[in-house]
């Protein structure tokens, strides 16, 4: 297997085993890594497709959204404080069966 590799500046790469200058050939049991480098350019550019950039921005917006709707938890509490919240115990029963069906199942 041949990788190559533009624009190298001389940095070491570790492994688990051994630690050695990149631009030489190693064997191991289970193969051989070569790798073949050129000089230094300035002309190296990485660009992300849109399909990446819309990723990360996906990404960005799960971390910054909470995982509990404090909002829900809050009036739920309030509900519960003032003797107003009812649970619908058919609906309830319901759910719990069906999650208990698709556990086991």
């Amino acid at each position: 297997m041949a990788i190559e590799i533009t624009g190298y500046t001389g940095s070491v790469i570790q492994n688990s085993n051994e630690s050695k200058q990149l631009g030489g050939e190693r064997n191991h049991q289970q193969g051989s890594v070569s790798l073949a480098v050129s000089n230094p350019t300035n002309s190296d550019t990485v660009t992300l497709t849109n399909i990446s950039k819309q990723l990360k921005n996906i990404e960005q917006k799960i971390v910054e959204t909470p995982v509990v709707d404090t909002q829900r938890v809050e009036s739920i509490k309030a509900a519960i404080n003032n003797g107003s919240f009812q649970i619908d115990s058919s609906s309830l029963a319901t759910k719990m069966l069906a999650f208990e069906s698709r556990l086991f199942s």
